[in-house]
């Protein structure tokens, strides 16, 4: 959860405290025998506020009441701001900040009226705080300032550094870190001159958060550990109980989760002591979001249905709909899409237009994300374009690139769906942009790659070369140097080739936004097979024919110099040659296999099945049921694809000793079935391994239906279903 600033209540230095009569039972003797006068408003403004101190506030509101009441009749004015003040607490402990701003304005108003400058003060000091909460840092940045001068004209040292503190803490949340700390440490020796320990303890915590914005989470954990230390020692329990949860946020950003839990347990702890029931709810979500990082999906719903029950007991809608968020996710990593639409609904229902712009965001991300794998729930979450591009704003500002990602797909079906084609455009080619950047960093590694061997390959030629020069071979020399030469143009020129298919593809997008027509997620999918056709045909035709000139070339040199056959260097360039040109071959049939493109679906599947045969110490086996019929081309290309996914899996992680491969052919419908005994898995624990996630996305392209069933230790059982084909 996102840190919230002390009030530094301690630091108001209110004029209507009585000096040795602070304790609940002392105030209230005294109120039985206290006659109506300013002195019973006194007596009645000191008690309620030592209740807003305690964890049932709303205990003060008949005191505040009477208090008010009183000091009305008596034309008490001071009476009446110590009414208005402790009103204002108890709306800010209510999460009620509007009402808590209007009570804190009034009650500076009214003090400044009748010079009392102190108390002036300290109102306008929480007026800047409540403004944090609204998010208004303008406004609050403004009443502080007012406080700092009202405190500088009295001289209190104290309050000085409060003021100080609080004016940090706005520049904290306007992300400008530097000046915050600039605040924090000007602070520091009106606190120490004062010998103000509460002071120095949100201090430290404050300053921890700023090293934690800048990266530097060793010092941040030190600073709010001695913030912890010093309100421990203080009996501030709610503040020790805070700043262990703010370092217990460090030490999962250090990635030390055995840490991070400690702490967040030793904040709960705490608050279930003093009754602190949204700080327990809070420290409950940390708990359910640490072990859901984990992967320890009951540990983590334990913790939220805790929490979310005590946050319906409690008027916070935005903590309640960050719980809701995070036990739909728990709900859908688990492949139970069902129960997370129930979570991800009733957050949907109770989220409001003032809700953080970065939770927001999240939230909005998390739908789009679940809507995008189950798009039968997406009716139930009416997107609208402002709501969508405020959000996405904020998840750039953040750089927050998978909340992005999801976000842009939702804003280009919202605009479709409103017939905003240009914008729809706009937003797909984004998007587009965001992923190529990413394909396109895969690409340029594979084209490293690609240079590197040859780099190692030219040295090997070079070596060849000098073996045939000590031959007095000069003429067989530059023949080699020439193919060399050439092997590292066409190499350049793949580099170059890539470069020019982006640019095609960008044309291609031109010619989309002059049709106006919506550019679909699929023609990414589309386009990276073409690429691998591409390819397979550059690599065979291009690449493939240049390997066998150099063998030809090395060949006829054969004919003419006995000499060179026998040279040793000449048998391993011969041998290179050789392995290269089986290479290609290799990658262009993985690339594009030559059966499905000759011969169909089932007799290229017979091939690869035939080839895992050959190539592993596993029997596979296939065999055809029913009747088969024809299928679309960019059908048989998925098909083989999920057939070869699933059988490489098979070969790297089942250990099997028999692979069942069957094709059924029925009216209407088609099936595919893969069948092991190997090692098996569970398939809720498995959420990004063993090409899983490879295979539903190529089923769900198909519109098929893909069934995933495995128990560990008995094998694992693979169907796709895919309904009127024939």
């Amino acid at each position: 959860m996102s840190y919230r600033p002390n009030l530094l209540l301690l630091l108001l230095g209110i004029s209507f405290s009585l000096s040795g009569q602070s304790s609940l039972d002392s105030l209230r003797q005294l109120l039985r025998t206290a006659s109506p006068d300013t002195n019973r408003v006194l007596l009645l403004n000191d008690l309620a506020y030592e209740l807003t101190q305690r964890t049932d506030h709303s205990l003060a509101w008949p005191y505040i009441r009477e208090a008010a009441s009183l000091a009305a009749k008596l034309t008490y004015p001071s009476g009446r701001a110590g009414a208005l003040f402790n009103e204002a607490l108890v709306h800010y402990y209510d999460d009620a900040y509007k009402a808590a701003a209007e009570d804190f304005r009034k009650a500076a108003l009214l003090n400044e009226s009748i010079n009392d400058l102190s108390a002036a003060a300290s109102c306008w000091n929480n007026l800047g705080n409540v403004y944090h909460q609204l998010q208004d840092q303008d406004q609050a940045l403004a009443a502080q300032q007012k406080g700092l001068e009202l405190r500088k004209r009295i001289g209190d040292t104290k309050a000085i550094g409060s003021s100080l503190l609080g004016i940090g803490i706005t520049h904290y949340y306007e992300r400008n870190y530097d000046e915050a700390l600039r605040y924090y440490d000007e602070a520091i020796p009106y606190f120490a001159e004062s010998d103000y320990q509460r002071g120095l303890a949100v201090l430290y915590n404050n300053r921890g958060l700023v090293r934690k914005k800048r990266g530097e989470l060793a010092l941040a954990a030190t600073e709010i550990l001695e913030s912890a230390r010093l309100e421990e020692a203080l009996g501030q329990q709610r503040g020790a109980a805070s700043s262990y949860t703010n370092v217990a946020n460090v030490y999962d950003d250090l990635g030390d989760i055995t840490a991070a839990l400690r702490y967040h347990e030793k904040a709960l702890t705490i608050k279930q002591a003093i009754n602190y029931t949204s700080g327990i709810a809070g420290s409950l979500t940390n708990l359910a979001n640490l072990y859901r990082q984990q992967k320890d999906y009951a540990q983590a719903a334990r913790y939220q249905h805790e929490a979310i029950a005590l946050k319906r007991t409690i008027a916070q809608p935005t903590s309640l709909l960050i719980s809701l968020r995070s036990m739909g996710r728990i709900h859908s990593e688990q492949q139970q899409p069902d129960s997370a639409y129930h979570y991800f609904q009733e957050a949907w229902a109770i989220r409001s237009a003032n809700e953080d712009e970065r939770e927001n965001a999240r939230f909005l991300a998390t739908i789009a994300e679940f809507i995008e794998a189950e798009s039968r729930f997406a009716p139930a979450f009416p997107f609208s374009l402002p709501e969508l591009e405020t959000a996405l704003e904020s998840a750039r500002t953040n750089k927050e690139l998978t909340e992005e990602r999801y976000l842009l797909k939702a804003l280009a079906t919202a605009a479709e769906r409103g017939q905003r084609y240009q914008t729809a455009f706009g937003y797909l080619k984004a998007l587009k942009t965001l992923e190529d950047s990413l394909y396109n960093e895969t690409q340029y590694a594979t084209v490293a790659d690609l240079r590197e061997r040859y780099e190692t390959a030219e040295k090997e030629r070079q070596l060849t070369a000098q073996q045939l020069e000590l031959a007095q071979r000069k003429r067989t020399n530059q023949r080699l140097y020439g193919s060399l030469f050439l092997l590292s143009l066409i190499l350049l020129a793949l580099t170059s080739y890539f470069r020019q298919r982006q640019l095609l593809s960008r044309q291609r997008l031109v010619a989309v936004q002059q049709r106006e027509q919506t550019v679909r997620l699929q023609s990414i999918v589309d386009g990276r097979e073409g690429e691998r056709r591409r390819v397979a045909r550059d690599l065979h035709d291009g690449l493939g024919g240049l390997l066998s000139t150099v063998k030809f070339q090395l060949g006829a040199a054969t004919e003419t110099t006995d000499q060179i056959k026998k040279s040793p260097a000449y048998h391993r360039a011969h041998e290179l040659l050789e392995t290269a040109c089986d290479e290609v071959r290799r990658i262009a049939h993985h690339l594009l296999p030559d059966a499905l493109l000759q011969l169909g679906l089932l007799e290229a599947s017979a091939d690869l099945v035939d080839h895992f045969n050959r190539s592993e110490e596993q029997a596979y086996s296939m065999e055809v049921i029913g009747t088969p019929f024809p299928l679309a081309e960019e059908q048989n290309l998925s098909l083989y694809r999920i057939l070869q996914e699933a059988l490489q899996n098979v070969a790297k992680h089942a250990q099997a000793k028999h692979t069942w491969v069957q094709f059924s052919f029925a009216k209407q419908a088609f099936s595919l079935s893969i069948e092991d005994d190997g090692l098996g898995f569970n398939p809720n624990e498995v959420k990004h391994g063993l090409g899983l996630n490879s295979l539903r996305a190529r089923a769900e392209q198909l519109g098929a239906e893909l069934t995933v069933e495995s128990k560990v230790g008995e094998g694992c059982f693979v169907s796709l279903y895919l309904p009127q084909t024939g």
